[in-house]
């Protein structure tokens, strides 16, 4: 029997391990340093408005574009929504009539949301975000105390704070990122004496949480790590982390096969022996990586079966012959939990060299979010 489109595939998400994760994120910091969670991307996949719903100890929050800022500061109760990186020159007042909070990369940028601000009568709250190695937006360093000046004399604009990002503060070697984290105390006390008030710094990332102590500042910035996983294979496992996203699948169809047969798109695997194979109804167009055909695995009954063949748009086929018990209806769990089996999102990333987050971002809107 089909499953309905509510049924056939689910991402059951755990608000509770999303806030134990906090937890563990508030107990390496500390309590004086306050924690602005990424719910950028639909909090990574995981939804954004229940993430800020289950996170009311959070301080503020951290959003890519004016769209999700707008969709989570009615949630925010008042706590800051911090606009990340560049924006759009349409953008602008789009976080001037929300009171967002915003990075600002250059002077041109600023001034563009200063003139924003003063036809509405209004003042924006901006972080001076200074590129120390990403390479990605920002003032050099050597820069930044002239556009502070600058920019501090914008009629439309408060300076709030520095901020930088870390591009390998999850790496085995902390040299370079140690480096950036050094540098932003002495600049951050530089600029605070030239514009006449303290500003807020922040840089750490889920990395530089776990394992860059002296980067923490004034505010942290987690990510992944909120949502149950590390960031990279080296990065400190200083933490205690849950997994946070479930991605499960029912077996709508299974068939005995003798050696020879072969499974799917392009005949890639092939029956050594006589074999069980179970349809599941999940595929790449709900955001199962194609790239885990004939590598990854399913939990069925808490133990892994191979993906057999190429994983097709609505379906993929497991090899469930060491699993008798195995039986349409069954979950198959791609992965999170299933009983007390766990298929960790670094474990499924590393077995086709991607990271946890483009897998539960990719996961797709027709796969229903079950909050539980």
């Amino acid at each position: 029997m089909i499953p309905s489109a509510a049924s056939r595939a689910k991402a059951l998400v755990d608000l509770g391990a999303l806030r134990r994760n906090f937890a563990e994120v508030r107990r390496l910091v500390g309590g004086g340093v306050r924690i602005w969670p990424a719910v950028k991307a639909d909090a990574y996949g995981h939804g954004a408005v229940e993430a800020v719903r289950a996170l009311p100890e959070a301080d503020g929050f951290c959003a890519a574009t004016v769209a999700e800022a707008e969709e989570i500061a009615p949630l925010a109760d008042g706590r800051p929504v911090l606009h990340l990186g560049a924006f759009h020159p349409e953008d602008a007042a789009g976080i001037i009539a929300g009171g967002f909070e915003t990075a600002v990369v250059d002077v041109a940028s600023a001034a563009l949301l200063s003139r924003e601000a003063e036809q509405t009568g209004r003042r924006a709250r901006v972080h001076l975000k200074v590129d120390t190695g990403m390479g990605r937006v920002g003032m050099p360093p050597a820069d930044v105390l002239a556009a502070a000046r600058e920019i501090a004399a914008m009629p439309g604009l408060e300076v709030a704070g520095l901020m930088t990002h870390f591009p390998s503060s999850d790496d085995a070697d902390l040299t370079f990122a140690r480096a950036q984290a050094a540098l932003l105390p002495g600049l951050r006390d530089q600029l605070s004496e030239a514009l006449g008030h303290p500003l807020l710094l922040h840089a750490a990332n889920s990395g530089a949480i776990l394992g860059l102590p002296k980067a923490r500042f004034d505010a942290v910035r987690p990510g992944i790590m909120l949502y149950g996983a590390f960031p990279s294979p080296d990065a400190a496992r200083t933490a205690s982390l849950e997994p946070v996203m479930t991605l499960s699948a029912r077996i709508v169809f299974i068939k005995n096969v003798p050696p020879g047969t072969t499974v799917s798109y392009g005949r890639t695997w092939t029956a050594r022996r006589q074999s069980r194979i179970a349809t599941v109804s999940i595929g790449y167009g709900d955001g199962l990586p194609r790239a885990l055909s004939n590598r990854g695995f399913a939990l069925v009954r808490g133990v892994p079966a191979p993906i057999a063949g190429r994983i097709c748009m609505d379906a993929a086929m497991l090899d469930v012959t060491d699993i008798p018990e195995a039986a349409c209806g069954d979950e198959a769990v791609f992965w999170g939990r299933q009983g007390d089996a766990v298929l960790r999102l670094e474990d499924v990333a590393a077995a086709i060299d991607t990271i946890p987050y483009e897998l539960t971002c990719g996961v797709t809107a027709r796969v229903p979010r079950v909050f539980v």
